[in-house]
Order: C-alpha cells, then sequence, then structure tokens
C-alpha cells in the first residue's frame, strides 16, 4: 500500500530534511512539550501585563437569528 506523502511547510522541511523517520518522532514530542510551555508562558505573561481576550462570541442556532 502506498502512503501518500505529508507536505511539511517551508520552514520545517529546511529544519527536517536531514532527520530521519525516529529522529522526527522525538523531536515531534519535544516539539509539542516546547509548544505547551510557551503557550502557558504567554498565557502568564499576559496575565501578568493585564492584557483581557476579548470575549467569545456565543454560538447562534440559524432558527434563533431568523426569529422562529
Amino acid at each position: 500500500m502506498k502512503r501518500k506523502r505529508v507536505t511539511l511547510e517551508p520552514e520545517l522541511e529546511a529544519l527536517a530534511v536531514e532527520w530521519d523517520g525516529p529522529m522526527r518522532a522525538i523531536l515531534a514530542k519535544k516539539f509539542k512539550r516546547w509548544s505547551r510551555q510557551l503557550d502557558l508562558s504567554a498565557q502568564i505573561m499576559a496575565k501578568d501585563l493585564g492584557y483581557v481576550a476579548p470575549k467569545r462570541l456565543r454560538f447562534v442556532s440559524v432558527d434563533v437569528a431568523k426569529g422562529n
């Protein structure tokens, strides 16, 4: 069975060109961990600076929007 190739973003492709499969798996786990750490640190920094995220809009069903 022939598998479909995954297209990487150009920046990632430039980094990953020399990595084999097992190395890509190891780095994928590391990048996930780093992503969570960066996200959490960004939330903490935003809170320290007093940034207030805009309120999310509530979903309204089509029937309610039409007035039925």
